[in-house]
């Protein structure tokens, strides 16, 4: 994946590959769907560092956010289709790097530092 080696190019250690996939079936809420997560997570021993959530719409952004971060404690990376097509089809690098500056911030790394006088 793209993404893996922008990360890993700014020094963000990052597997080669997810532990696991979940992807949302024809009914699914989204709490339906964090919520397998967090719970195959907590059943095998999985310790989740990051979930990547590919929207269908910006709308469902603030659930994501509700029940991942603040319900079931996944730290979680959105994406939209638009940002999807940039980075598969356009291979914007700039998009890229964004999202791998978010992702660094959401686990504890630091983007930048201010220089003391």
């Amino acid at each position: 994946l793209q993404i893996v080696r922008t990360c890993r190019s700014t020094g963000i250690e990052m597997p080669d590959s997810p532990k696991f996939y979940e992807q949302a079936r024809k009914n699914d809420t989204v709490e339906m769907v964090l919520k397998r997560i967090a719970d195959k997570c907590d059943r095998d021993g999985i310790k989740c560092d990051l979930v990547f959530v590919a929207l269908f719409s910006s709308e469902q952004y603030a659930q994501v956010k509700s029940c991942g971060d603040i319900t079931f404690g996944l730290v979680t990376q959105c994406v939209l289709p638009k940002t999807i097509s940039d980075v598969a089809i356009k291979k914007s690098y700039s998009t890229m790097l964004n999202i791998a500056m978010k992702i660094n911030m959401k686990i504890g790394g630091i983007n930048t530092k201010l220089l003391e006088d």
